[in-house]
């Protein structure tokens, strides 16, 4: 998950070109998607979804309720460019359910205590391993987070730069 979203949501991977994409392209679909998500979790809500108990039951419950968070995380994505945190939150989100299902997944039988405990160590070494990896961008590419690569990261999105408060760069 760390890796996947490293690349896509981020200068280090494809992230502009994606919410360049998104932005002239996907966008205008925000409000079918919303429409669609609202209506299959108001038919969900409506049917009782969460007392069906038969296997067909169950299954169709999963999907459901998993249809419905796919469609708000496309919604949370279309919203990227107008709210460029959007991608980052919805990935602190999601992790902890990443989590749990591979908890349910894979290991079924560990308490949930001691599952726990064997997060430490690989959340860290993912933590260290993305920080290695942005430091050596950040110093194979001279990305410095300054007011100059600011202003180009704003040409090359494609928005305008606002000079207003650093009216001596209108010259440059």
């Amino acid at each position: 998950p760390a890796t996947g979203f490293i690349l896509l949501h981020t200068q280090m991977g494809y992230g502009l070109e994606i919410m360049r994409y998104v932005d002239n392209y996907l966008e205008q679909y925000f409000m079918l998607v919303f429409g669609a998500t609202l209506g299959l979790f108001f038919i969900l809500y409506l049917l009782d979804a969460e007392s069906w108990t038969s296997t067909f039951g169950v299954g169709t419950r999963i999907l459901g309720i998993s249809l419905v968070v796919c469609g708000i995380c496309v919604m949370v994505f279309f919203l990227g460019s107008a709210f460029p945190y959007a991608p980052i939150s919805l990935f602190t989100v999601l992790i902890p359910i990443w989590m749990v299902a591979m908890k349910f997944i894979f290991y079924d039988k560990v308490q949930p205590r001691a599952y726990i405990v064997w997060l430490s160590g690989p959340l860290f070494v993912t933590s260290l391993i993305a920080s290695l990896v942005w430091f050596i961008w950040i110093l194979s590419t001279g990305n410095m987070f300054s007011p100059v690569m600011k202003l180009e990261d704003i040409e090359t999105a494609g928005c305008e730069p606002d000079f207003s408060k650093h009216m001596d760069c209108i010259k440059h």
